[in-house]
């Protein structure tokens, strides 16, 4: 289920920067956004993906990728705008993060991950002066395989 806060302030920046921004939202019809992965593994140096599909109908309204750390601090990651296939990244430009956007889709593509990307990422679209969150993706370390798991071992008796 998507969430939503009414938005009546003109720095948005200020809100996806505060680590209340999750502490006091309200539940919403997922009707505009949804993350279908809950959590994904990811092996520090490889590389995963989070979709964040749409199903808003409307020509002007944000997108966004936000990043809570386990602390809960948040961080913008990147915008979109509806109209345009143009992605901005906040901050500096990270080489690691790639974000594609389609008509439909606003995917968030992580690389070479290290242990500061294990966090939850949320998509987010800013319509009609509310926030809509998708319900987040984890991105959890996968454990290192036993090397023997991944062995055949084959056991041949001569008699």
């Amino acid at each position: 289920m998507a969430r939503v806060l009414h938005f009546n302030g003109a720095n948005i920046l200020r809100f996806w920067f505060s680590t209340l921004l999750f502490h006091h939202l309200y539940t919403a019809h997922a009707e505009y956004i949804s993350q279908p992965s809950r959590s994904v593994r990811a092996r520090l140096g490889g590389s995963v993906t989070m979709e964040c599909y749409l199903t808003l109908r409307a020509s002007f309204f944000t997108l966004f990728w936000i990043k809570q750390a386990p602390d809960k601090t948040t961080i913008c990651v990147a915008t979109g705008q509806a109209n345009n296939h143009d992605i901005t990244y906040c901050g500096e430009k990270n080489p690691r993060v790639k974000v594609m956007k389609t008509d439909n889709t606003f995917n968030l593509t992580l690389s070479n991950i290290k242990e500061s990307d294990l966090a939850t990422y949320h998509c987010g679209v800013l319509f009609l002066k509310c926030l809509f969150f998708g319900n987040g993706t984890r991105v959890i370390l996968e454990e290192k395989n036993n090397v023997l798991s991944n062995t055949r071992i084959r056991i041949q008796q001569d008699y």
